[in-house]
């Protein structure tokens, strides 16, 4: 069955092997036949941040972070070690005011 999913809906996507489950705002979650890798390049330039090997999230729906977890509401996504660089130009974007 095919849904149409808005993006402002996506709170965070995760990797699952050949699969990315694609997590929303109701808390409802959508099985891709997709690669991580494919979801990121598809939102370039979008609210969206990878900050673990496994995950992308929306940056609107950040609620709180630290160094090592961004809180999505009740999610706790972990930051990985190779995406610290990313994550805190994601942190200086999110101080200036300027998600994209």
């Amino acid at each position: 069955m095919n849904r149409k999913v808005f993006i402002q809906e996506i709170v965070y996507f995760e990797s699952r092997g050949n699969d990315v489950k694609m997590v929303l705002a109701s808390s409802e979650s959508i099985i891709s036949k997709s690669t991580i890798t494919d979801v990121e390049a598809l939102l370039s330039g979008k609210n969206f941040v990878r900050i673990h090997r496994s995950f992308i999230i929306n940056a609107q729906f950040v609620t709180a972070f630290n160094s090592n977890e961004v809180l999505l509401g009740i999610h706790h996504i972990p930051v990985g070690r190779s995406y610290k660089n990313e994550f805190n130009a994601f942190v200086t974007r999110i101080s200036k005011g300027s998600v994209n």
